[in-house]
């Protein structure tokens, strides 16, 4: 369809009056189903393909749509009513007569199975080929059957798998975890905190390299632990981060917690301090770190109770 803003009023009417026409058709005929038939929808499909041809703008294109759709929904209707009376069919007198056509006697009864198959085989397949043959426009090619007309069927071993028996030695029972090892774990986080609150205040005003502080060189994940230790007294207003205005440096300062009245309504702000193995080995390799020089390597966790002396770093 090519619109056509140009087309006159009068040709619209003229032929919105015939696809309404055979609207009326349409809908005269699904009130009686029975009797419609497929040249009928075609007949109307005919008509509205040889109106679409003066179709110039989208109203009188909804028409024919909507003519096409009526035709579309009876046709699928009338395949609905359609009945396939598979009784009708009798495969048992469809093979006699097969078999009568090849030259076979279908009509005697056999009780022998053996003199049945050797009928079979003297049937002339040939006659009903060449029958075949006229309606098939395929190439005739030569065929084999594939395998044996007798097929055994193949029993299926049963395997019986060997049960894995289970050494009760070699069972692990998993740890329990009772509240005595959580309040354990709080002191331990608690001493590092206290631990680590005593070394910064061991050094002077002027602060310390953060890196050079926290960085164990003998261990990435303790060094981990030490900036975890240094976020509670930073959280708590014990120690201070800041760069450095001289080098850019990270700096770390101590100081002293202030009290309830000093806090007032000051919002709390948390930054995420990431520390890569990459950068752990690029700080350690940057500042010359051999050994730890404030934080102690642990080895076991009770280490440092003798070196915590100094209460007051605790609260």
């Amino acid at each position: 369809m090519i619109y056509d803003p140009d087309q006159t009023t009068e040709e619209k009417r003229k032929l919105r009056a015939k696809y309404r026409q055979i609207l009326n058709h349409q809908e005269e005929q699904r009130t009686d189903m029975a009797n419609i038939r497929i040249g009928d929808l075609l007949d109307s499909q005919r008509r509205a393909d040889a109106y679409f041809k003066d179709v110039k703008a989208p109203q009188e294109a909804t028409l024919d749509s909507k003519v096409m759709l009526q035709n579309a929904e009876m046709g699928a209707a009338m395949a609905r009513a359609m009945k396939h009376d598979a009784s009708s069919f009798d495969v048992d007198e469809y093979i006699a007569e097969l078999v009568s056509y090849m030259g076979g006697s279908a009509g005697d009864e056999r009780e022998d199975a053996d003199e049945l198959i050797d009928d079979t085989q003297q049937l002339n397949w040939r006659k009903i080929g060449t029958r075949a043959y006229l309606y098939s426009h395929k190439a005739p090619a030569m065929d084999f059957m594939l395998g044996p007309l007798a097929i055994e069927a193949k029993e299926r071993k049963k395997t019986t798998r060997a049960r894995l028996q289970k050494n009760k030695r070699d069972e692990v029972q998993p740890q329990e975890l009772r509240p005595e090892d959580v309040q354990r774990s709080e002191n331990e986080t608690t001493k590092m905190v206290r631990l680590v609150s005593q070394k910064l205040h061991e050094v002077d005003e002027n602060g310390v390299n953060f890196f050079e502080f926290v960085i164990d060189p003998e261990s990435y994940a303790q060094s981990i632990e030490n900036i975890f230790y240094v976020s509670f007294l930073v959280r708590d207003g014990r120690a201070a981060v800041f760069p450095n205005e001289e080098t850019g440096l990270l700096t770390l300062y101590a100081s002293e917690a202030p009290t309830e009245e000093e806090r007032g309504d000051e919002q709390k702000k948390q930054t995420v301090f990431k520390l890569t193995a990459d950068v752990w080995r690029e700080a350690r390799d940057l500042f010359n770190l051999k050994k730890s020089k404030y934080i102690p390597h642990r080895t076991r966790p009770d280490d440092f109770d003798q070196e915590i002396k100094d209460d007051r770093f605790l609260v």
